[in-house]
């Protein structure tokens, strides 16, 4: 009976390994997806891209293997999706919406699937390894990161952007504006790693993620990098700088604010960036997407499928956008261009839950490493998806990241079943 019960709990021990093993290879597995990190085609130029099998393997391997570990943790995933209603809402209508009558949506299943293949990841990685070997893994991958696109520099036939982009360095992401939002949440994990890492590699790795946003010529990349910078030490070191801090930084902000608009136009302040005061079209883009929303289907026209193809030239001659328009650049113009005025309400609903669970968990616990990560990283979404659909509603890098800010703020370590 003994020898029984022992081979049970061994093979009981075993199977957890496997699952252990296997949580952490698809986590690494979707942070590799959803970096991009690869080789591009020029799409701008007119290049075509035609992925190749390890492009493939990259692609579908976290797919599959989040489908499989979906099967076996429905438990865990239950108990998830009890914890996170409304976030986990968000994606499952997403998932059946093109099924739905008459809703004239058109997602391609596979990138619907991509909400679920993140949710899942970070789920089970928190459930089998807990907080900090999940902070452990983002830290190593963060360094990995910023290490690979700045050796892409020694090849900038494949690194820099060329036709209308030429000059900026897009690293081996598909474009310069995924590069610096990668870098500014792989910066923020290294400023809080300072448990984990020396002072000399968290240093340079900082370095090299701001070299990365400088090269990008982000001005969103640069100033919300600001922002993080300002939120980690308030909250770090706030027992010693309380007021006097929020003060010193909101009288230097509006001073200089108000000098350079006094000084300089608009356009002269943005230009160096290679901006100007109209967001770079992005004025005209929200004036097309809001025409857009009359006369869409109850369910939105679909994820992706926003683009020229859906009205006349005409139109986007009245908006003065020739024949540029595939996204809205706007996070929350795009889930309700995507999925409908419904999904546009479950996707606040989400970004409102979230943003509660964040505040009111730093409010409870006060973690000095978890805490400002959270709120770092929750803002950087909430505020870049203004003017940037990937940095939020896209089922990429910027949903992965709100989800995880949402689930690196929980004070329990494990998930109960």
């Amino acid at each position: 009976m003994t020898s029984k019960n022992n081979l049970s709990k061994t093979s009981n021990f075993e199977i957890v390994n496997t699952f252990s093993l296997a949580s952490h290879i698809l986590f690494y597995s979707v942070l590799l997806k959803f970096s991009e990190i690869r080789i591009w085609p020029h799409i701008y130029a007119g290049d075509i891209s035609s992925p190749n099998k390890l492009e493939f393997f990259i692609d579908k391997t976290p797919t599959v293997l989040s489908i499989l570990l979906f099967l076996f943790h429905l438990s865990t995933l239950r108990a998830a999706f009890k914890k996170y209603f409304f976030i986990f809402l968000f994606p499952i209508f997403v998932f059946f919406l093109p099924f739905l009558p008459a809703s004239g949506n058109t997602t391609p299943f596979f990138r619907a699937l991509d909400y679920w293949e993140g949710m899942v990841a970070i789920t089970l990685m928190f459930k089998y390894h807990g907080q900090e070997k999940m902070l452990q893994a983002l830290t190593k991958f963060s360094l990995f990161f910023i290490t690979v696109n700045l050796l892409s520099l020694l090849r900038p036939n494949i690194s820099m952007m060329i036709d209308d982009f030429t000059g900026y360095f897009r690293g081996l992401t598909s474009h310069r504006n995924n590069l610096a939002q990668m870098s500014t949440v792989f910066l923020y994990v290294l400023l809080c790693s300072k448990e984990r890492l020396s002072f000399q590699i968290r240093l340079l790795g900082m370095i090299g993620a701001c070299t990365l946003i400088a090269l990008a010529g982000s001005v969103q990349g640069v100033l919300l990098t600001l922002l993080g910078v300002m939120v980690y030490f308030y909250l770090t070191y706030q027992v010693y700088i309380r007021k006097l801090y929020l003060i010193m930084i909101t009288f230097l902000i509006v001073v200089t604010f108000m000098f350079l608009v006094y000084t300089f136009s608009l356009d002269q302040i943005l230009e160096p960036f290679g901006r100007d005061s109209s967001f770079t079209g992005r004025d005209r883009i929200w004036s097309l997407s809001r025409y857009m929303l009359e006369g869409m289907p109850w369910g939105g026209y679909g994820l992706g499928q926003i683009s020229s193809g859906l009205i006349s030239p005409e139109i986007l001659l009245k908006f003065q956008l020739g024949s540029i328009f595939s996204s809205a650049h706007n996070s929350y113009l795009e889930a309700a261009l995507s999925y409908g005025w419904i999904g546009f309400g479950l996707f606040m609903l989400a970004i409102l839950s979230g943003f509660i669970k964040v505040i009111s968990s730093y409010i409870i616990s006060k973690n000095r490493v978890v805490s400002p990560l959270s709120l770092m990283v929750l803002a950087f979404c909430l505020i870049g998806g203004i003017t940037s659909s990937e940095k939020l509603i896209f089922p990429e890098f910027g949903w992965f990241s709100f989800f995880i800010a949402v689930v690196l703020s929980d004070k329990q370590l494990f998930l109960k079943e």
